[in-house]
């Protein structure tokens, strides 16, 4: 019995594997970016209780080190590939703040990260990013952007944040 659930394991986590073997994530930029015209998603769950999506994209400055102030915003455009797959799909986006967490003042919640879901089109840029818009969410250190797709992490940029706020 314990053969077959090893040999059952095996295989799950073999065909998980081959699954994304074929996934290319590919950085197109990174850094600071200037958003028009993004239409905000309000999600309770999430640090600053919304996210946005659209809008045109312009990428400021190119760097992984964010001198964190309001109004800044900092992520990635990237672009999945994959040699089986073609069309729409979903994905996850993480972004984990640095240790301890940020506290949300209104409700006392300490993020240690956020996720959510969101299409993709593979061999489209995508884009990821974090606006800092309340001043409680200027937190100095280790930001993480992580890309997952079917339950593997296919990619991730970290930036260097440093809190200026003034």
């Amino acid at each position: 019995m314990l053969k077959k659930i090893i040999f059952c394991l095996a295989i799950i986590f073999t065909s998980m594997c081959e699954a994304n073997e074929n996934i290319n994530f590919e950085i197109v930029d990174f850094g600071i970016y200037e958003i028009k015209a993004s239409q905000p998603i309000y999600e309770s769950n999430l640090l600053a209780s919304q996210r946005s999506v659209g809008g045109t994209v312009q990428l400021i400055k190119s760097s992984s080190i964010i001198n964190g102030s309001l109004g800044t915003v900092f992520g990635l455009r990237f672009k999945l590939t994959d040699k089986s797959k073609m069309g729409k799909s979903q994905i996850k986006i993480v972004t984990k703040y640095p240790f301890p967490g940020i506290k949300d003042p209104k409700t006392g919640v300490i993020h240690l990260q956020d996720e959510y879901m969101v299409p993709v089109v593979f061999g489209e840029i995508q884009t990821t990013y974090y606006r800092l818009s309340q001043k409680w969410e200027i937190a100095s250190g280790t930001w993480v952007k992580e890309i997952w797709y079917e339950g593997v992490k296919v990619g991730e940029k970290q930036f260097s944040v440093t809190a200026n706020k003034n």
